[in-house]
């Protein structure tokens, strides 16, 4: 699914695994939608702040595979190392798989701790 993405500057997507340890990504299969709690009690949801060493964006959609693992998306931006006007996904400098992203507005006392695991920024270059 993802390695099918327009390679347009200004279109990049981040997938986050959300609760676990995941290190690398791999082309996810979409299943069926899974029950989810609502968006005002559910403490990971679109909109939930993210924080990695480079910024803070929020998240936007919510992926599972067919293992049932939970990705949350954010853009490819939000881990970029450059300028703020770097925003050319084809030479813009990012955050490598694997680096941690904490959930939640206070980063030292994070909802939870996901691991980067696909950065179409990084697949472009």
């Amino acid at each position: 699914m993802f390695r099918r993405l327009s390679h347009v500057a200004g279109v990049a997507v981040v997938v986050l695994a959300a609760l676990g340890g995941f290190t690398t990504a791999t082309t996810l299969a979409v299943s069926a939608a899974p029950t989810w709690a609502p968006a005002a009690t559910a403490p990971i949801h679109p909109g939930v702040q993210t924080r990695t060493t480079s910024g803070q964006c929020t998240a936007n959609f919510v992926f599972t595979d067919a293992s049932n693992n939970v990705y949350i998306g954010q853009a490819a931006h939000c881990t970029g190392t450059g300028a703020a006007n770097d925003t050319n996904g084809c030479t813009a400098k990012s955050l490598p798989l694997g680096a941690t992203v904490n959930l939640g507005p206070d980063s030292t006392a994070p909802i939870a701790v996901g691991t980067m695991v696909y950065n179409s920024w990084l697949t472009m270059q």
